[in-house]
């Protein structure tokens, strides 16, 4: 092999690290994402199998929940107090518009989401 041969098989080669790494941590996100998901329809079930019988143990489970509202659906987001299905639509457009959340105050911007409402939901959400 010629140096320039080498030098390809070597570009090559450090191309495939670097994706195979990107392909790692996209994953790890992905699975971390999913366990996310996977607790928020725990959650929700929950709430709506206790509605029926009392509404304090759902509440006492969507208190220890974060929900990411950079990933979310509209039914996740529904889970935060006093976000209901066209305020979590409405989050929903923004970040389609405007990409993700860099900072939670940032939900402000979504009409229907105050000074208020964001207290009430600012430890209940992450990014």
């Amino acid at each position: 092999m010629n140096r320039k041969e080498k030098l390809a098989l070597i570009l090559l080669s450090l191309t495939l690290c670097v994706g195979i790494i990107i392909n790692y941590i996209k994953t790890k996100r992905i699975q971390e994402t999913n366990k996310l998901v996977i607790s928020l329809k725990d959650s929700i079930s929950a709430k709506e199998n206790d509605s029926s019988t009392t509404n304090n143990n759902s509440v006492k489970s969507s208190r220890n929940l974060l929900v990411n509202i950079n990933t979310a659906d509209a039914k996740e987001l529904e889970v935060l107090p006093g976000i209901g299905p066209v305020i979590a639509q409405r989050i929903v457009e923004y970040r389609e518009q405007n990409g993700y959340f860099k900072a939670k105050e940032e939900i402000l911007r979504i009409k229907g989401i105050g000074p208020k409402k964001y207290q009430a939901i600012k430890d209940k959400i992450t990014l």
